[in-house]
C-alpha cells in the first residue's frame, strides 16, 4: 500500500513537471493573445536572423499575427527590418450556402503569412506581403512577386537617390508565367539610358513559352523599353530575338542577343561575349551602334500534302518550313525607342532621300521617320488623291463661274 502511494505521488509529480511544458508547446503566445499550434497555425523558426526591406509605402506592425488587433505603429518604405521567424496563419469562416437545406454550409479560408520582427525594443508582426522578396542594392530597387495565380505579375519599386526620402520613386509591373529570372547589367552600351534590367518569365507546361522585357532604370524611374516572345511545341515554333548594344572590356560596343547576355550574367556555360558573333552592325542605315536595337523573328509553317493535310515525321513532329522575317531596327533617342522598320522600309527611305531637293524637303529624314512614312503613303495613293483633287477644283471653278454670270445679269437689270 505504501509502495502504491509513493508511485502515485511520483506520477503526479512527473505530470506536474512535464504537463505545463507540453501544454505550452501547443500554443503560441504573443503580448496580446495566443493561438493553438496546429495545421492552420504554423510557426517556422529561422536558424539566423534575416534582414528584409519593407516594400509597402507604409507597413503596419501588430502585436500579434492578427490584423484585427490595433497596430503598434508602422515603418516606411525601404526600412531594413530584422525578421526572427515566420508565422503562417489560416482563418476559417463559414457561411450558409444558397440551398433549400438551411444546415448546409461551406468554409472559406483566409490565409496570411507574417514575419516576427524586432520593433521598438520589443517584438512585433508585419505582413509578409508588405516586405520585399528581393533587394537589389546595385540597381537601387526592390522586387515583390505576386505569384498566387498565373499571370498576376512581378512588381518592382525604385528607391530614390535621396537617402532621407522614405517613399518609392517609381514602380512597374511585369508579366509572370510559371517562373522568372531577373538580372542587372552595368555593361549597358545604349547611350544615355541608365541601368539595364533584363527580366525573363517562362512557362513550364506545353506549349513551352517565354518572354523577355528590357527595362531601363534611371533618375526618372523605370522605362519599359522593348520585349520579345517565343513559344514552341512538336517541331512548331515562333521565336523572337533582341540584339542589344553591350559594352565590352575594350570599350567597344557589340549587338548581342539578350539570351547570351543572360547566360553571362548568370555565369552559365562559361560564355565570353568577346567571342560571341552577335548581330553584324548595319552601318549603311546611319544609326550609331550605341543607339541601335535589332529584333529578329522566325517561325514555322506546316507542310501540307496534296489534300491539304499536315505532314508529320517519324517522331510525330510536324514537317515545317522555317520562315525568317526581315529584322526590324529601332533607334534610342535618349528619351524613347523609335521603330525604324525593316530593311525594306529603310530602303524606301533611302530612295526618297535620293529624290531632287524640290521633290521632298526633310531636314533629317532618319530622325523624322514618321514624315517619311507619310510621304511613302502619299506616293502610293497619289493617283487616287490626284483624281479627287481635280474633281474638287473643277467643282469649285464651275461654281465660281456661275456666280460671276449671275452677278453680271443683276447689274444689267
Amino acid at each position: 500500500m505504501t509502495y502504491k502511494l509513493k508511485g502515485s505521488i511520483s506520477l503526479l509529480l512527473l505530470l506536474f513537471l512535464v504537463g505545463p511544458k507540453s501544454i505550452a508547446q501547443d500554443y503560441y503566445y504573443t503580448n496580446c493573445d495566443s493561438f493553438q499550434i496546429d495545421d492552420e497555425f504554423v510557426v517556422t523558426e529561422q536558424d539566423e536572423h534575416e534582414f528584409k526591406h519593407s516594400y509597402a509605402e507604409r507597413a503596419f506592425v501588430y502585436c500579434s499575427p492578427d490584423s484585427t488587433q490595433e497596430p503598434l505603429g508602422f515603418v516606411n518604405f525601404n526600412t531594413t527590418l530584422t525578421t526572427l521567424e515566420t508565422v503562417s496563419h489560416v482563418r476559417r469562416d463559414s457561411f450558409i450556402m444558397y440551398s433549400n437545406r438551411p444546415n448546409e454550409y461551406r468554409y472559406i479560408y483566409h490565409s496570411s503569412s507574417w514575419k516576427k520582427i524586432n520593433f521598438r525594443g520589443g517584438f512585433g508582426y508585419v505582413k509578409a506581403n508588405d516586405l520585399a522578396d528581393e533587394y537589389y542594392p546595385n540597381g537601387q530597387f526592390l522586387l515583390q512577386s505576386n505569384r498566387k495565380s498565373y499571370g498576376e505579375g512581378v512588381q518592382l519599386k525604385a528607391i530614390s537617390a535621396e537617402p532621407k526620402m522614405r517613399r518609392s520613386l517609381d514602380k512597374i509591373t511585369l508579366p509572370f508565367m510559371h517562373g522568372y529570372r531577373l538580372e542587372t547589367c552595368r555593361d549597358n552600351g545604349l547611350k544615355d539610358s541608365g541601368l539595364l534590367l533584363i527580366y525573363e518569365t517562362f512557362r513550364q507546361s506545353c506549349p513551352g513559352a517565354s518572354s523577355t522585357n528590357l527595362v531601363l532604370l534611371n533618375e526618372d524611374g523605370f522605362h519599359n523599353l522593348i520585349s520579345n516572345f517565343s513559344t514552341g511545341e512538336a517541331g512548331m515554333f515562333e521565336h523572337e530575338t533582341i540584339y542589344y548594344p553591350i559594352k565590352l572590356a575594350n570599350d567597344s560596343v557589340k549587338l548581342i542577343a539578350v539570351s547570351d547576355i543572360m547566360y553571362v550574367l548568370r555565369e552559365e556555360n562559361g560564355l565570353n561575349l568577346n567571342e560571341v558573333s552577335g548581330y553584324p552592325y548595319p552601318n549603311h542605315i546611319g544609326i550609331p551602334i550605341e543607339r541601335l536595337i535589332v529584333k529578329t523573328k522566325s517561325y514555322t509553317e506546316n507542310i501540307l500534302d496534296e489534300n491539304g493535310k499536315e505532314l508529320m515525321d517519324e517522331n510525330s513532329n510536324y514537317r515545317v518550313n522555317i520562315i525568317n522575317e526581315e529584322p526590324v531596327f529601332y533607334e534610342w533617342n535618349g528619351d524613347k525607342l523609335i521603330e525604324l522598320g525593316s530593311l525594306y522600309y529603310l530602303s524606301r527611305v533611302d530612295s526618297l532621300i535620293a529624290l531632287p531637293s524640290d521633290a521632298i524637303k526633310i531636314d533629317n529624314p532618319k530622325n523624322q521617320v514618321q514624315k517619311v512614312a507619310d510621304k511613302i503613303v502619299a506616293d502610293e495613293s497619289s493617283s487616287f488623291t490626284g483624281t479627287v483633287l481635280s474633281a474638287l477644283v473643277g467643282f469649285l471653278l464651275g461654281g465660281l463661274t456661275i456666280g460671276i454670270i449671275f452677278l453680271i445679269k443683276r447689274r444689267k437689270r
